[in-house]
Parts: structure tokens; sequence; C-alpha cells
């Protein structure tokens, strides 16, 4: 789902074109609780996807819908590994620039995973 019609689909996400004046942008949302079908872990999380864009950017509110899509385990990604992995690699086919992920999970019993994977 896109909110503007500024956005164009690219390599299954949505994307616009960039400010010249933007260098860094960095996205932060909450992903899917309860994803585990045993743990129904996690309890809850975020992820930030930051990168360098080359002339275009992610669209926000399909962004988040396809992190939810990810992170609830409808792509088949069946670890944190994954996820943060998957989120990674679809934002960096889009942009066609290196993306920087940060997915930061509560789990039970009273831990806290930070998994960080960076693109080429």
């Amino acid at each position: 789902m896109k909110i503007t019609e500024r956005a164009r689909l690219d390599s299954g996400m949505y994307v616009m074109d960039a400010a010249p004046t933007v260098n860094r942008v960095r996205h932060r949302m909450p992903v899917a609780r309860g994803a585990c079908p045993y743990s129904r872990n996690p309890v809850r999380g975020w992820v930030q996807i930051a990168y360098h864009p080359a002339g275009k950017v992610l669209e926000v509110v399909a962004l988040h819908q396809r992190v939810q899509e990810i992170s609830s385990g409808m792509n088949g990604a069946s670890s944190a590994e994954q996820v943060a992995t998957d989120i990674a690699a679809a934002c960096a086919g889009a942009l066609g620039v290196a993306v920087n992920v940060l997915l930061v999970l509560h789990l039970r019993p009273a831990q806290r995973i930070d998994i960080t994977v960076e693109t080429p």
C-alpha cells in the first residue's frame, strides 16, 4: 500500500525521488509482536533502517507495511536473523545502495537481542 502518488514500485518496494539535499535517511518502526508460534516472541521490538540515498528514498507507509509482513513471518522468515536479513535485502534491492539494519527485540524470558545487518 502506498500513500502518495509520487511513489513508484521498484524491486518490490515503493520508493520516491529523494531531495538532492538529503544525504542520510533513518527509519525506525516497531516490528510485529508474538510472531513465533511456540514462544510468542518477541514481546516488543523495533527495526532501524539507515542508508545514504542515491536519488530515491523508501515510501514510509509502504515500508511500515512491508516490515510488518516480514517480521510477522509472512514471507517465510523463521528466525530473527532471517527477518533482519530479509528487511535489509528488500530495502537495498529497491534503493540500489548499501543499507544498515538494526533489529532490536525484547524476548521472553527477560532477554534483549540486537542484530545488525549491513548490505554491501
